[in-house]
């Protein structure tokens, strides 16, 4: 699948590629003398990251923009999560004791979408790490009076991503096990941290105007 998806849509090859990093992950785990499933493993593995340094040097707009895209996609996991744990703690109430086994399709592919998620944050962290670096790497004479400022602002939205990758693998751990209360605990926490890494960006009018957005929305959830 991600062979015929790389040319037109490169990061579903991505999650396609990550799906099956799962699988061969697990085959091993039953059958760890099996050969063949360590070196498909290790070229599935070998795939995603030539593929993942592939989309970070053709770029994906600025960081603002790849941050609120991140938020965005994030913010749709936790909802999916919410409702794969609502539809658990459902069947579990009707008296399904395999709840969690009949919904590991669903668990496994908030886990893979979890996962590439993970891998655009990381591509993300390298460039702000990079960008940071490079101003920090200029003489005074080559300073712009601005510069300062972004270092600043690249450091602190570092600060916060690398809380939200913290974030969002223990999240995919967590649906991996297929624990739903826990997962979206984590995946919550992610969002928050991305949240705050976009923040470092915004001027001060324009945070007023997103906290006035979420807390409107969230008096609406909670009525």
């Amino acid at each position: 699948k991600a062979g015929r998806t790389e040319g037109e849509s490169p990061r579903d090859a991505l999650t396609q590629l990550y799906r099956g990093v799962d699988w061969f992950r697990e085959a091993l785990a039953l059958r760890p003398e099996d050969n063949d499933t360590r070196e498909n493993l290790e070229v599935a593995q070998l795939r995603a990251l030539q593929l993942e340094d592939r989309l970070a040097r053709q770029g994906d707009g600025g960081v603002e923009e790849q941050l609120d895209e991140l938020t965005r996609r994030q913010r749709g996991l936790l909802e999916a999560v919410a409702l794969l744990y609502h539809s658990t703690a459902a069947a579990l109430a009707g008296g399904d004791p395999n709840a969690t086994d009949t919904l590991r399709p669903e668990f496994r592919a908030q886990a893979s979408a979890q996962r590439l998620l993970l891998a655009d944050a990381n591509l993300l962290a390298n460039q702000l790490g990079g960008e940071r670096d490079a101003l920090s790497s200029r003489s005074a004479e080559e300073r712009e009076p601005t510069d300062e400022m972004r270092a600043v602002q690249l450091g602190n939205a570092l600060h916060y991503l690398h809380r939200a990758q913290e974030r969002m693998g223990r999240a995919r751990s967590q649906l991996r096990r297929r624990q739903g209360a826990t997962a979206y605990h984590q995946a919550s926490g992610a969002l928050f941290g991305l949240k705050r890494a976009r923040d470092q960006f915004r001027e001060p009018v324009a945070m007023i105007d997103v906290l006035l957005a979420e807390q409107g929305a969230l008096a609406q959830r909670t009525h």
